[in-house]
Parts: C-alpha cells; sequence; structure tokens
C-alpha cells in the first residue's frame, strides 16, 4: 500500500475517531481520556474496479452487514445478484471474517491462487491481500489497529 493511500486511510480512521469520541462524550457512556486511538481496531473496506474509487473505514467493534436492503445494511449494493441481506463482516478475537448469511447466493474469497466458495452460516478469516466477490462487486478488507498498523 503506497503512503498516499496510508495517509487517505489514516485521516478516515482520525475523524471516525473523533466522531465517536464526540458520541460518547454526549451520552457520557465513557471519559474522552479512557479512550486510546492505539487499541483501537478499524476495517477499512475498499472496492476494487469503481471510478471513482470508493473506500470505506468501520469501527471494527461493530457488525457491518452488506446487502440489497437499504437502510438495513451499512454496505448497500444496488446488484440483483446479491441477497437483500448478503453477509456481514467482523472481528473476532482480533481477526476480521466474513460471513454470508444468505440462503441463494455465495460469496467467493480468492486468495492467492486459490478461491473460495461460501453458502449460508460458512465463515471465512479474511487476510490481507484476499479478494472478496459478491455479485459484481469485489472488495478489499483489512483490519488496522490504531492509525498505523495493519493487522491481518
Amino acid at each position: 500500500m503506497n503512503k498516499r493511500k496510508m495517509a487517505e486511510i489514516q485521516q478516515a480512521i482520525h475523524e471516525l475517531m473523533l466522531s465517536n469520541k464526540l458520541n460518547k462524550s454526549i451520552s457520557n457512556s465513557r471519559k474522552l481520556d479512557e479512550i486510546k486511538e492505539s487499541e483501537k481496531f478499524f476495517i477499512y473496506c475498499e472496492v476494487i474496479n469503481t471510478k471513482p474509487q470508493l473506500s470505506y473505514v468501520f469501527n471494527a467493534d461493530e457488525v457491518i452487514s452488506l446487502g440489497r436492503l437499504t437502510g438495513a445494511n451499512q454496505i448497500c449494493i444496488q446488484d440483483m445478484n446479491v441477497s437483500r441481506m448478503q453477509c456481514k463482516f467482523f472481528m473476532w478475537e482480533r481477526r476480521l471474517y466474513v460471513q454470508n448469511i444468505s440462503e441463494r447466493v455465495p460469496i467467493y474469497i480468492k486468495r492467492k491462487r486459490n478461491e473460495y466458495e461460501l453458502w449460508q452460516k460458512d465463515m471465512m478469516e479474511i487476510l490481507q491481500g484476499d479478494v472478496v466477490h459478491i455479485g459484481q462487486m469485489k472488495l478489499k478488507l483489512l483490519l488496522i489497529q490504531g492509525t498505523e498498523q495493519i493487522v491481518n
């Protein structure tokens, strides 16, 4: 990953951290000084082969859902080859996973020279360099700790 892309990711994480701090201070659930940026985990999601290039940063404490149904998913895909509730991405034991929750539509994970097919309830760890195929969309996901360290 080049320096410019990493700087963009760091900026997005910083903005998400500030937003999270503000929300937590408003709800008074935790003090601002208890939140340490270096301990937080984030999920970086990049949509491959789009113009303009799309990328997202999510708080890894939350489950990220993907599907066709607007309003019910954090990532919404308008593709008839994708289920209304297709899959979810989540962190478990400091590792990033994808789980297919669709009954009819598989997800494909391309890892180096191998391709894996996930059906309903199948779950797989996502490693750095993996490409997740969902319908016509291809995603690269990274688990990042703090603002610098790539975990997977």
